[in-house]
């Protein structure tokens, strides 16, 4: 038997279809939940459940699960299972789908709060989801968290695109861009069979990721007061 056991379900949001995943030990226990932020360039369980052929413990969420919590991700609008529409997804559309989530979690669950955290525009969303809704975050985990983006090497290439981050609602993403996000910064540090382990995952999904966090990070920062938080 499986350790853990896993669910999906649908968060409607205004006729939007999003994808909401959950893993745990596989068991009857009530455990404390633990909800998982993504960021701008792929989604919930393609960057917190990955499997990697030959290797073992690179899932994030089964991590988690067994310390003991039960572990909840969400696919923004436009990333991974979740409907692929005309919106840009930026970080301010979090707070409602967020919310969402946390009703059918709380139906599930019997929980009112989780712990959050959330990576790079991830942790944008989990603040401004914290702020807009501080009795639903009993624990708040920001990483890679973008305050200002003042002087922040990434933000200043990117905003050299700023024009096509704000004309276009999508990005085109392919193999070449997922294998970019392990070697921007410091090559050599993340292994290979990561990258493509993700891209296959992503890829088989879609080709297109949405821009308003983009946007948002180039010209709109600061989003959230950390004395909200």
């Amino acid at each position: 038997m499986d350790k853990f056991s896993q669910n999906e379900y649908w968060v409607n949001h205004r006729g939007v279809k999003l994808y909401l995943y959950r893993k745990r030990l596989n068991d009857d226990a009530n455990r404390p939940s633990f909800f998982l932020v993504h960021g701008s360039s792929f989604s919930g369980p393609g960057g917190f459940d990955l499997h990697v052929s030959g290797r073992d413990d690179y899932s994030f969420m089964e991590k988690f699960a067994s310390y003991g919590f039960d572990v909840w991700t969400l696919d923004h609008e436009g990333y991974g299972r979740s409907d692929r529409t005309d919106g840009n997804s930026n970080v301010m559309n979090a707070i409602p789908e967020l919310e969402e989530s946390m009703k059918i979690m709380e139906a599930e669950t019997g929980h009112t709060a989780a712990a959050f955290y959330g990576s790079s525009s991830g942790a944008l969303r989990a603040a401004v989801y914290a702020e807009a809704h501080p009795e639903r975050v009993s624990k708040l985990i920001l990483d890679a968290f973008v305050y200002t983006g003042r002087d922040a090497p990434t933000l200043i290439e990117r905003a050299k695109k700023l024009d096509q981050w704000n004309s276009n609602n999508t990005r085109p993403v392919n193999r070449d861009f997922i294998h970019s996000i392990f070697t921007r910064d410091k090559p050599g540090t993340s292994e290979e069979a990561v990258a493509e382990a993700l891209a296959d995952y992503e890829l088989a999904l879609g080709n297109t990721v949405p821009t308003g966090t983009y946007a948002d990070m180039c010209q709109r920062l600061p989003l959230c007061d950390p004395k909200k938080n």
